[in-house]
């Protein structure tokens, strides 16, 4: 930064109450559900938490998250609020909390009262009207040279007022040409192979269009 720039310092860092240290987890890191006091409003918090020994050479991956996060302004796509780095590469990233249900469960549930209470003030989509949305979506990304890299099931999530959501940017990238791929870092595990994450699918080398 230049030295004639003025630097505009805060002098209270915001407090979060933790609400659920277990929300989710990824290959990088986990995310935790947080309350901000002040406002009364839920927030999802990104923790960096790769393995140890990966710390530092994919810390330049969750910071591109951040850059596509903040490049991207959709309604079908997570939104991003702000981002906290420390030390010894380490940081956060705070989005919106998504009240809803990863599509492949959604797809199998019946409305009930039992499930979402009135059900009359939940919007309920068909696949078609899903499948729309992430159309909608994934043109979008495009249009911002975006590449998402891990799309599935647990990715993509429904709220309870009928928007879908694409989430999880912690693998993607921002295509330039002039880089070779030899420079992407996550290139030779792009495919997670041997990765507990991979669908049952894969392990049973079987794959159709009924598994998404």
């Amino acid at each position: 930064m230049n030295e004639d720039k003025k630097v505009i310092e805060f002098l209270r860092k915001k407090d979060y109450i933790m609400l659920n240290e277990e929300l989710g987890s990824g290959a990088f890191g986990k995310t935790v559900l947080l309350k901000d006091p002040y406002i009364d409003e839920l927030f999802v918090a990104k923790e960096y938490a790769p393995p140890e020994e990966k710390r530092k050479e994919f810390f330049k991956n969750f910071l591109a998250e951040i850059k596509i996060l903040y490049k991207l302004n959709h309604r079908n796509i997570v939104r991003i609020y702000n981002y906290y780095l420390c030390e010894d590469s380490q940081g956060y990233i705070l989005m919106e909390f998504i009240d809803g249900q990863e599509i492949d469960e959604y797809s199998k549930t019946i409305p009930s009262h039992e499930l979402y209470g009135d059900v009359l003030s939940h919007k309920w989509l068909s696949m078609d009207e899903i499948f729309m949305q992430l159309i909608d979506g994934f043109q979008y990304i495009e249009k911002f040279g975006v590449v998402h890299r891990d799309i599935r099931e647990r990715n993509i999530l429904i709220d309870k007022t009928g928007i879908v959501k694409i989430i999880d940017f912690g693998i993607g990238k921002i295509q330039d040409e002039s880089i070779e791929n030899s420079d992407d870092s996550l290139r030779t595990i792009i495919n997670r192979r041997g990765s507990e994450t991979l669908p049952v699918e894969y392990e049973q080398k079987k794959y159709n269009s009924n598994n998404m």
